[in-house]
């Protein structure tokens, strides 16, 4: 629907004439930034109420992107748009906002590090773009029946207590076990930095997944391959709020990445209409 000016609404058809559609250019550098604002959304207070540029999880965005192919946008489009995401080096002009009065100068055009979020992209696009896209056409992405569903304990974790409970946005973080910070705090400058000698981030951020605050439990899911590479090299597991960039764990503890168990009763993420 359209809402004019002296506030009627009115039903567009679709598709849409080509004539209409926003240009190319200007749609996918739009949707460059709503990515970033998934991923990396705007620091804030954790204790305040508002609820301004609330993320959502990347399965919103492949929603998204199916909307506008029914408003007409030629596939095609969002073909390049996926397989340069999911190549891990975005050359765009969108940036993430910095804070939520803070942005970072729009002006700079080195290619953006968006390696952290490839799994969670992966999985979003295995489970929601077959019946869309031809899924062979993206090399980077496991089909997904490779994806396993995992649960892991984490039992001293209360991201909702005293007055966290607002709303928060919550991550699951996985982080070598050899790390002996935070690494959360570098990791907006490390996607916003290119160059060979940078410091690596070997880190991951997963927004799909699932929390139950009564069994203190986390449900994820992740191919087997990927399950075993990261064990073996003693990753962590944490919950992150990221509206604070925090770990939500009490004392800041985390769990091991070896304690997840292998749950076949769901294999893949629900997706709702």
């Amino acid at each position: 629907k359209k809402l004019h000016l002296d506030q009627r609404w009115t039903t567009e058809t679709i598709p849409l004439a080509f004539s209409s559609l926003m240009p190319q250019n200007k749609l996918i550098e739009w949707l460059h930034n709503l990515f970033l604002q998934i991923v990396l959304p705007p620091e804030r207070d954790p204790n305040t109420q508002s609820r301004k540029d609330l993320p959502l999880n990347l399965l919103t965005y492949l929603k998204v992107i199916s909307r506008l192919i029914d408003v007409g946008y030629p596939i095609h489009w969002f073909s390049t748009l996926l397989q340069g995401l999911l190549s891990g080096s975005l050359k765009t002009n969108a940036r993430p906002p910095l804070s939520e009065n803070r942005q970072i100068n729009q002006n700079w055009k080195s290619p953006l590090n968006v390696c952290p979020f490839l799994p969670d992209l992966q999985l979003a696009v295995a489970t929601y773009l077959p019946d869309i896209l031809p899924l062979d056409s993206f090399f980077f992405v496991p089909p997904l029946k490779n994806f396993r569903r995992y649960r892991i304990a984490l039992p001293e974790v209360d991201p909702y207590s005293g007055r966290q409970q607002a709303s928060p946005v919550l991550v699951l973080f996985f982080l070598p076990g050899d790390s002996s910070s935070w690494p959360l705090q570098k990791l907006r400058g490390f996607v916003c930095t290119s160059g060979d000698d940078k410091e690596p981030l070997d880190v991951f951020c997963v927004s799909i997944w699932e929390w139950s605050s009564a069994k203190r439990e986390g449900v994820f899911w992740m191919t087997e391959e990927r399950m075993k590479s990261l064990t073996s090299r003693n990753y962590r597991v944490a919950i992150c709020r990221v509206d604070s960039w925090q770990n939500a764990a009490q004392s800041n503890k985390m769990a091991q990445l070896s304690a997840a168990v292998l749950d076949e009763e769901s294999p893949s993420p629900v997706v709702q209409s």
